[in-house]
């Protein structure tokens, strides 16, 4: 029963983020703005990665 309430939590929350992913975010949200990421903003999560795994 759990197992089943669990499943369907997850289904629901997985259809949510679904469309909201392809929609560009919630309702009453504006256009989704893109931009691109600088060369600090690549390096330090690969610097941090490897320190992490080190």
């Amino acid at each position: 029963m759990s197992r089943t309430f669990v499943l369907i939590v997850l289904i629901a929350l997985a259809a949510s983020g679904s469309r909201t992913w392809t929609h560009g975010g919630g309702p009453g949200s504006g256009s989704l703005q893109v931009r691109r990421t600088g060369r600090t903003g690549r390096v330090r999560p690969l610097a941090a990665g490897e320190v992490g795994t080190a």
